[in-house]
């Protein structure tokens, strides 16, 4: 299953999975590539997901489309994401 990274921008998002990347490599999973993360430029992307999972990153609460991609991530969420719910409270 794919990372999925939030980020507030692509930059962001992509030296956060470099950074993961490489640490997985340097603990003996020498198989992960940057193809196993996601980095959500849009909610849509996140469509068809079956329980999605990820991390928040950088500036990601200043996303105009944040609201959009939580409303997302929940509604493709089939038991409770209580980190998710939290989140979306705290918004």
């Amino acid at each position: 299953m794919k990372t999925i990274v939030i980020a507030g921008n692509y930059n962001q998002g992509l030296n956060w999975a470099e950074s993961d990347c490489k640490k997985r490599w340097a603990n003996g999973n020498t198989s992960i590539s940057l193809s196993e993360y996601i980095i959500v430029s849009n909610a849509n992307q996140l469509r068809g997901i079956q329980d999605p999972h990820g991390v928040f990153v950088g500036t990601w609460r200043e996303r105009e489309d944040i609201e959009e991609i939580i409303t997302v991530l929940l509604m493709q969420s089939r038991s409770t994401n209580n980190a998710l719910q939290r989140i979306w409270e705290s918004l």
